[in-house]
């Protein structure tokens, strides 16, 4: 059996999970999050689910840290824990004083951009990935405005002719900004934070003309996958010291001016994306505590950190510590979650752009699977006959997760993550996949897994999109 995909007993035992599974763990299977068996982590997501399926209550005090130790059965140092993981996740911080408290934060862009640029440096990602992702909300974009008909693309147009300089960045952003989708808005403030400084360099001339003269989005699709990819991957080549992400400059927010998170920034900023990548031992707690100059709770703080991050693991046991790792991208696919939530995403918007980036995501698959892909997901469409109705949807998301990584794009599977798991949080219950939609299901990912093994780009995109369409809307 191939290594990922479930086995056996693991199997059998996922078809007798009850349909009223939590929100939240269906949320989990969405973003591929394993949470950390430790009370804190535990507790920490427990207060988040209440606050997602509350609509994220900013500005709310929850209560004290004596009430809140004594309603999870927690002493006041475990709950002091699970404080400071909501305060470095930017979700909540503790009130002191008599009228104080826990209070829900509203989250800012700006660390979730400081958290994303961290997670590209350890991960030592190249930006040929982030121009490729910068590409594809582009397309994105253009897909989302063909939807839409009050969207005069010959005003895009000359809203592109108009800027000086054309560079890469103002055309994405203007066509991120006319897709008139907020979610979308988001990600590429995200991703746009991450480009290359050339990005803003003058893009060949003549592209504003182009796209106000553009007949379809198909030639919109066609002119940002040619013609503007080859100009940003030609600068690319030329501009060598810009291939890796610089380390991240650590946010200026009261959380991230404890000595815990200090002491985070210092460790990751002085190893090396190479050696981080490698699961580099930088110490156990004694070893770190004298060599960076903090007291042991300072650097006991700044492990469990790391571990909410899944930038480190700590290893018990004699010669062992703290151990560096190459992060998944589920940490970041839940604080994106929160964020869509805490900011009034709309379901509207979430579907819309699901789609879209799920379309999108198929076509990169076709074009970059490799034969590991191929045999995984054959593999994955033989286990496909094995599933049986009713099940919980928790069951299929490990077999769309399988096809979104043949398209080794991690951020594009950040944003893919991030919005499953917000329309996730929008369900009023856990659905249940009938006989009708789970034969619906099978049959159409089977097309899309064989589009996508063959490179066959169009038809990938194509299958994909039928499949979206002849399902239920649900992630």
């Amino acid at each position: 059996m191939v290594a990922g995909l479930p086995t056996g007993s693991c199997r059998e035992k996922r078809r007798r999970v009850s349909a009223s599974m939590p929100l939240g763990d269906l949320a989990d299977s969405v973003v591929g999050s394993r949470p950390l068996n430790k009370q804190p982590f535990l507790i920490a997501g427990s207060l988040e689910d209440e606050l997602l399926n509350q609509g994220w209550p900013a500005g709310r005090r929850i209560g004290g840290e004596a009430v809140l130790a004594e309603r999870y059965g927690v002493g006041r140092d475990v709950f002091r824990e699970v404080v400071r993981l909501l305060e470095a996740r930017d979700h909540a911080r503790m009130r002191r004083g008599p009228h104080g408290g826990l209070e829900v934060v509203l989250p800012d862009l700006g660390e979730l951009i400081a958290r994303l640029a961290g997670y590209a440096y350890v991960s030592d990602m190249d930006r040929s990935s982030i121009i490729e992702t910068w590409i594809l909300l582009q397309s994105v974009g253009i897909r989302l405005i063909d939807g839409v008909q009050d969207i005069d693309r010959q005003h895009l147009g000359r809203v592109l002719q108009e800027a000086c300089p054309l560079g890469a960045r103002a055309v994405g952003e203007a066509i991120i900004a006319a897709s008139g989708n907020r979610m979308l808005a988001v990600l590429g403030d995200l991703i746009g934070a991450l480009l290359p400084p050339f990005a803003d360099e003058g893009l060949p001339a003549g592209a504003g003309s182009m796209i106000a003269q553009a007949a379809s989005g198909f030639e919109m699709l066609d002119w940002i996958r040619t013609v503007q990819r080859a100009s940003l991957v030609s600068q690319l080549d030329t501009h060598p010291s810009d291939r890796k992400v610089a380390p991240p400059s650590i946010p200026q927010s009261s959380c991230f001016k404890g000595q815990a998170m200090q002491l985070v920034h210092d460790l990751m900023s002085a190893t090396t994306p190479e050696r981080w990548t490698k699961g580099e031992l930088i110490g156990n707690e004694f070893d770190l505590a004298d060599r960076m100059g903090v007291d042991k709770s300072i650097v006991r703080q700044a492990i469990r950190l790391m571990e909410d991050a899944e930038t480190a693991t700590a290893l018990p046991g004699r010669g062992r510590g703290l151990v560096t790792r190459s992060p998944s991208t589920a940490p970041l696919s839940r604080l994106l979650c929160a964020y869509f939530v805490a900011h009034g995403g709309t379901v509207a918007d979430g579907e819309s752009l699901f789609v879209a980036l799920r379309i999108e995501c198929v076509g990169a698959a076709a074009e970059r699977t490799d034969a590991e892909d191929r045999v995984t997901l054959l593999a994955m469409t033989r286990e496909l006959d094995e599933l049986k109705a009713p099940l919980p949807v928790s069951t299929l998301q490990e077999y769309e997760r399988l096809q979104q990584r043949a398209a080794h794009n991690d951020l594009l599977g950040l944003s893919i993550d991030g919005v499953k798991a917000f329309l996730t949080w929008k369900m009023p219950s856990c659905p249940v996949v009938s006989a009708d939609v789970l034969y619906t299901y099978c049959t159409h990912t089977r097309r899309v897994v064989t589009a996508i093994c063959e490179g066959d780009r169009m038809a990938a995109i194509e299958a994909e999109a039928t499949k979206l369409k002849e399902l239920p809307q649900q992630p």
